[in-house]
């Protein structure tokens, strides 16, 4: 009996330490090891791309939204207060699109460094012209917030980042610029392969979902005579579904292009009504949180608009 009740024990004893190790590993894996470094926090996608990339080994970065979630209609969540509370900066876009962000950061870590990656960057205004009916409550401020989707404009995103992690972190700033700097010149290379790609464009118009690409268009000399949605999530009315139709009949634009964030049906509908074949274009505002997620959604954006403007790769 007491060889028996010894055994027993025994077992107990290695069962409470492989549920120990396994709790622990589970711990490990649900936040990165911070091992002294930066700790910083980026607000969506784009940002997280930029961010890593110039990090590298030397500081832990994390994304604030969870996958497949816009920042126009987030709704702050408990976890992500534990978040923004462990983080020594943050890392937004600013230009009013994540304006839940500051009372958030007031609650969770009011003494925080927020970086905001626009600074100094020339914006535009909404083009109005292009929305069809009533335009609803938004998140975003005067000035549109798209500015990631040009590549010219992200190289000054990625110099913000790039100084403000090389003054957070003083011991690891040569690194951070030098990192930085390839970004950079990655973008260019972007830049150079866009404008290459659709050189043999000759009908430059298209329908976007819903005005992201202001500043894509202006810089590879596109048009976009309407969008589906005036404001993000915020669906179109009969009537001015309509009108779109109406105004693609018109214009005779060949490009029509749905969003991966929302469903293609309403899309669909018009393009049956039109004659076109829909494409998807991704404003990247929940693209996969790798340090390439940016460039490989706007290389895939690139194939898409050739094929609606029928060049061939």
């Amino acid at each position: 009996m007491r060889m028996r009740g010894a055994i027993v024990a025994l077992i107990a004893v290695i069962a409470v330490a492989v549920i120990g190790v396994l709790f622990w590993n589970r711990l490990r894996s649900a936040a990165p090891v911070d091992e002294g470094r930066l700790r910083v926090v980026t607000t969506f996608a784009p940002l997280y791309s930029f961010t890593a990339a110039i990090a590298g080994s030397d500081a832990v970065v994390e994304n604030l939204l969870p996958p497949g979630v816009g920042p126009h209609d987030y709704a702050f969540a408990p976890s992500d207060v534990e978040r923004l509370s462990r983080a020594d900066l943050i890392v937004a876009n600013g230009l009013g699109l994540e304006a839940w962000l500051s009372d958030a950061i007031r609650t969770a870590n009011p003494e925080v460094t927020l970086v905001e990656a626009s600074a100094g960057i020339a914006t535009r205004a909404p083009d109005e012209a292009l929305r069809v009916g009533e335009v609803g409550e938004e998140e975003e401020g005067p000035a549109d917030p798209h500015i990631w989707l040009d590549p010219i404009r992200a190289q000054t995103m990625a110099a913000n980042i790039a100084l403000a992690l090389a003054t957070a972190d003083p011991a690891h700033a040569a690194a951070y610029r030098a990192r930085g700097a390839t970004l950079s010149a990655r973008l260019g290379a972007l830049d150079r392969d866009i404008r290459a790609g659709l050189s043999g464009a000759t009908d430059r118009r298209l329908v976007a979902f819903h005005d992201a690409f202001g500043y894509f268009a202006e810089r590879y000399d596109l048009e976009t005579v309407a969008v589906v949605e005036a404001s993000p999530g915020k669906e179109p009315s009969p009537r001015d579904v309509a009108q779109i139709v109406s105004l693609i009949r018109r214009s005779g634009v060949k490009a029509l292009f749905t969003e991966p964030q929302f469903s293609p049906a309403l899309v669909e509908a018009i393009a049956v009504e039109t004659g076109l074949v829909t494409h998807p274009l991704d404003p990247l505002e929940t693209a996969v949180f790798t340090a390439d997620g940016y460039f490989d959604g706007m290389r895939t954006n690139l194939v898409s608009l050739q094929a609606a403007f029928g060049i061939r790769p």
